[in-house]
């Protein structure tokens, strides 16, 4: 396949954050779709209504205004997908940072992916270890995750990764926790190491700024999976880490929690030490 088309998601009242965008895409040669984002409850597209709130006109599962309008404003740009039956495209929020050789590496990954993707990761901050299934160059893996990413800066995402998250369903998380509780859509989930992207941590979230005063202590809770549910994200994970993969990510230790370093190399079971370069 070609260059994957790209979608980029940003509020009309975020003119600065698309003129960064814009800059880096002119500056690496690429060329993305502005999907306008969704802002807030009160501009809901008449199919989101009844998927974010209740009878009462109150969101559901506790979510804030600004987290209703970037789950919704991800599900147009998924829905796009759906609408031209797209093999893949890239999904991109307007504080993404990309490395130089983003584009590159986006494809082999794409390509790299076993049949039966859904989605790939391209901005995960790893916490934990995770197992290279396949190597890209530039020192980069395709990965399987032993902790499921969260946030959505940037990934990958197939037509029927796609699909399966703009089935028509009760929406009562934040968006990026459907990538940590995969299991709940059944996404094949895989992600990029070292990471592509980065979120510009000069820019003030559009989604923060209003839920640090408004979110309540019972909506953090009835966010996080039941018992059976987090059992079977644990079935999920070690099924597709199997036992090399799951045995590799218990014993590994990551250097620091600080981003990784573009040296480092999953393939041989090597992480590189972000200061004096040496293998651990």
């Amino acid at each position: 396949m070609g260059a994957p088309r790209m979608f980029l998601i940003n509020l009309d009242r975020s003119p600065e954050r698309l003129a960064l965008m814009r800059a880096q895409a002119d500056e690496l040669g690429l060329v993305f779709e502005r999907v306008p984002a969704v802002d807030g409850t009160s501009r809901l597209p008449v199919w989101a209504v009844a998927q974010f709130m209740d009878d009462r006109g109150h969101a559901r599962g506790g979510l804030s205004e600004g987290e209703v309008g970037c789950y919704a404003s991800h599900l147009l740009a998924l829905s796009k997908i759906v609408e031209h039956r797209l093999e893949a495209a890239i999904v991109l929020e307007d504080d993404a940072r990309l490395d130089e050789d983003f584009e590159q590496m986006a494809l082999a990954t794409i390509r790299a992916a076993p049949a039966g993707w859904d989605c790939i990761h391209l901005s995960t901050h790893f916490k934990k270890p995770a197992f290279a299934i396949a190597e890209l160059g530039s020192g980069r893996s395709l990965v399987r995750y032993m902790r499921l990413p969260v946030n959505s800066a940037a990934y990958a995402i197939s037509l029927t990764g796609a699909s399966k998250l703009v089935a028509s369903r009760h929406r009562v998380r934040p968006f990026d926790l459907e990538f940590r509780q995969a299991w709940l859509a059944g996404l094949e989930m895989f992600g990029i190491y070292p990471a592509l992207v980065r979120p510009d941590t000069k820019l003030s979230s559009t989604i923060q700024a209003d839920w640090k005063d408004k979110r309540s202590k019972a909506a953090q809770v009835q966010w996080k999976p039941s018992l059976v549910s987090r059992l079977r994200g644990w079935i999920y994970v070690l099924a597709r880490l199997g036992p090399a993969g799951a045995w590799h990510c218990w014993t590994t230790t990551l250097p620091d929690r600080s981003p990784v370093p573009a040296t480092a190399c999953l393939g041989d079971r090597r992480f590189v030490h972000a200061q004096d370069g040496k293998p651990l």
